[in-house]
């Protein structure tokens, strides 16, 4: 990982740059409505991989209160940032928690457990995973629902193609251009996959004055993986969705969202 000054290029894991992780993901907001669809009538939540905010602001303004938990201090740093200067007024609805989801200790229970955005895929091996459910058990009240969005066994993941994609190219200012494009390697055995794109900045004469280089460590999970992980530890399934407007998960889905509870 090489770390610049703020306004150079950047190379290294997206967890650590939360200035570049704004400027690219803050604006995605398509699992908003699924989240406060699925938690309304319910009072507490916990994010778990909270990042800057993306969801814990909207969340709040929608009126929940929302507790914050992050392993990144980078990133917790810039949500605390953004709460002062940009959202005072959603200030008593948020409380930050540093913190990993596979070893947290509140001391209190929620209605809902979010994990959204494939934050799950972050953790590296089933024994990481298992850690995890313990923790939403011990932190999810009676009737309460747990949440995941992540990373299913599509074939993007599985057999990557091998040369890197062009996913975006956008107009910036003065004539300018953002192209990202994408590479991605995986290892079926571990089924780590790992991404890595260029955010390359064109001038008006077609050179490239900037790249941004931000990597991602996942791994990802089968569905029968996840249905097992819900068992072992309590949890009922109501739902596996292909998309945030509860479409069935298929085979063709890049990820999936288990929607659960522990049943009395």
């Amino acid at each position: 990982m090489t770390k610049s000054a703020d306004n150079d290029p950047w190379h290294g894991s997206v967890t650590e740059q939360p200035l570049l992780y704004d400027k690219y993901h803050n604006d995605f907001a398509d699992d908003l409505q699924f989240y406060i669809r699925e938690c309304d009538g319910h009072a507490g939540i916990l994010e778990c991989g909270s990042g800057t905010g993306r969801l814990t602001f909207p969340l709040a303004r929608a009126g929940f209160e929302v507790t914050a938990l992050d392993s990144s201090k980078a990133m917790l740093e810039r949500l605390t940032q953004r709460s002062q200067l940009e959202f005072p007024q959603l200030l008593p609805k948020i409380e930050t928690v540093l913190g990993d989801m596979t070893a947290m200790e509140l001391g209190r229970t929620f209605s809902c457990i979010i994990v959204p955005f494939m934050t799950f895929n972050y953790l590296p091996d089933t024994s990481a995973q298992i850690n995890a459910f313990r923790s939403f058990v011990r932190h999810l009240r009676p009737k309460g629902i747990l949440m995941i969005d992540y990373m299913s066994m599509h074939p993007n993941w599985i057999n990557p193609s091998q040369k890197p994609v062009t996913i975006s190219e956008n107009a910036l200012e003065n004539g300018k251009r953002l192209k990202i494009t994408r590479s991605i390697t995986s290892d079926l055995p571990s089924q780590i996959v790992e991404q890595e794109r260029v955010f390359e900045t064109i001038d008006e004469q077609g050179k490239s004055i900037r790249s941004d280089v931000v990597t991602w460590r996942n791994r990802i999970v089968s569905v029968g993986e996840i249905e097992l992980l819900h068992l072992l530890h309590g949890f009922k399934l109501r739902g596996l969705y292909g998309g945030y407007k509860s479409e069935a998960y298929t085979s063709k889905h890049l990820n999936c969202i288990s929607v659960a509870h522990i049943p009395e």
